[in-house]
């Protein structure tokens, strides 16, 4: 079994619309930086399996680009939602035999952990797997066997609510610390946002550490290999054709409007730079752009498709010709460099062992990670784990690639190298593609076009001169304080 088809027989559950007396409000919708507690989690899940699903109100949540199921025990506790989910496995096609099941309070969880509690639930026989924390069992961040359902509902109709206590009725392996210690941000992996002074601290945190990116695995059959005919050296050859556009695109998240009708279109083989200060809307018009948030109002095309209303399966599509790198590199903790690099390619028709090694070999020279291909992603330094994850897309061979602040948390040094790096390979591949950043080196070095978001509003500069030579006043002294960054990070 290939690992996509590994991953598709993973199901994957949120559980929202819990009450909380101490909360005081559906923790949900809360806001995190650019986006919700919902759909942030709804695309950590995504970077293990395509299958996501939220246990909740269709009206209250169907907005998040999953399909929604009402709870069939609504006010019973987490432990109805994980039975519902179960049974929800259970009819879908192609039934998966372990799920991922989380509770929509956990924002530091991170589709590296949740890979690997799913790897070792497919090589253990008990019926759910789950960690141990310093705070005891963690079962809203557990994986599920679908099997198991029956005997959970059994112990729910005969009076079980807490979730641990039904877990009694089931094989149960447990990992302690020496498992999840591994990890990046292992000190609050589980932390639960239970009261509004937790929430004001994860926002803190997460707006502090600018994290806001998700990754998402390459889930397509039919991924095409990378076309030897596409390396051609040269200036972008930009078609007068839309690959992307937005049309009139609304969003906000309560009563913080982050996207104000915005408009713009980018020409297939163009690089569009979207700018801004943090918050502003960046990264949620790439989640748009990949189908994780729909918009409230307002029209998105993608190659000529309005896939405004698109269906997630139908969107499944539209991934396998547009991969994101995300800032944290959504690499596979547990796979050598090479691995993940080889991920896209694995399990394509007529594609033997020897075409993978040297598609990858090729690509890793190109991206200068030629020297690290034995080594695991947590053994590497940041912009190493950047430019493998840009490998990895490259392998997907996409026609649009979306880039998430590719120089962010780097070193100017690094930030430089990256630049020149993704230069290179716009040269190379001509590919369309969108980079979210507020750095303007790299911005400069790469823009056919900048959008410039400020107030939920756009302004489109058709090249990079027409955006330095602007005579606003604003755009000038954002562009003034940016030249001054590099210099204050190298005297420190």
């Amino acid at each position: 079994m290939t690992r996509e088809e590994s991953a598709a027989r993973v199901g994957g559950f949120v559980l929202a619309g819990g009450g909380s007396m101490r909360f005081g409000q559906d923790k949900a919708l809360v806001q995190i930086g650019e986006e919700v507690l919902l759909a942030r989690l709804c695309v950590v899940i995504r970077g293990v399996t395509p299958s996501v699903m939220i246990i909740g109100s269709p009206e209250k949540y169907s907005q998040f680009g999953a399909k929604c199921i009402t709870d069939r025990w609504p006010g019973e506790g987490p432990l109805g939602g994980i039975i519902t989910a179960l049974h929800a496995a259970a009819e879908a096609e192609g039934a998966p035999e372990w799920n991922l099941i989380i509770g929509c309070d956990m924002p530091f969880l991170t589709p590296e952990w949740l890979a690997y509690l799913v790897q070792r639930a497919q090589t253990s026989d008990a019926e759910v797997v789950a960690p141990r924390s310093a705070h005891g069992l963690e079962p809203l961040c557990a994986c599920w066997r679908t099997s198991g359902a029956e005997k959970l509902q059994r112990a729910f109709e005969s009076g079980v609510r807490k979730v641990t206590e039904g877990m009694k009725h089931l094989a149960m392996e447990v990992l302690d610390e020496t498992h999840w210690k591994r990890f990046d941000t292992a000190d609050r992996l589980f932390w639960n946002m239970n009261t509004l002074s937790d929430y004001d601290e994860a926002k803190r945190i997460l707006e502090a550490e600018r994290v806001s990116d998700i990754p998402q695995i390459p889930k397509e059959d039919d991924l095409l290999p990378l076309a030897a005919e596409n390396t051609t050296i040269g200036p972008p050859i930009i078609d007068d054709t839309n690959f992307f556009e937005f049309r009139d695109v609304s969003k906000a998240f309560d009563e913080r409007v982050v996207l104000n009708h915005v408009s713009f279109t980018v020409k297939k083989g163009q690089t569009c730079v979207i700018m801004g200060r943090s918050g502003v809307g960046k990264s949620v018009s790439l989640k748009h752009l990949m189908g994780f948030l729909k918009p409230d109002s307002g029209r998105i095309f993608i190659d000529g498709q309005d896939v405004t209303d698109f269906t997630e399966k139908e969107f499944a599509v539209v991934r396998s010709k547009v991969t994101m790198v995300f800032q944290s590199g959504a690499l596979f903790d547990s796979l050598t460099v090479a691995d993940n690099i080889a991920f896209p390619l694995e399990g394509q028709p007529g594609l033997t062992p020897d075409d993978i090694d040297a598609y990858v070999n090729k690509l890793a020279h190109m991206l200068e990670v030629d020297e690290v291909l034995d080594k695991l992603p947590g053994e590497l330094s940041t912009g190493n784990r950047r430019a493998v994850a840009i490998a990895r897309a490259l392998a997907q061979n996409p026609e649009a690639i979306l880039y998430d602040e590719p120089t962010t948390m780097v070193d100017p040094i690094m930030a430089a190298h990256m630049g020149d790096l993704i230069a290179r390979l716009k040269e190379a591949f001509h590919k369309t593609s969108v980079v979210v950043t507020h750095d303007t080196h790299l911005a400069k070095k790469l823009a056919d076009k900048v959008v410039f978001l400020q107030d939920g509003k756009s302004t489109v500069f058709e090249s990079w001169a027409a955006f330095e030579n602007s005579k606003d006043p604003f755009f000038h002294n954002f562009l003034m304080q940016d030249e001054l960054i590099p210099a204050l990070d190298v005297t420190l």
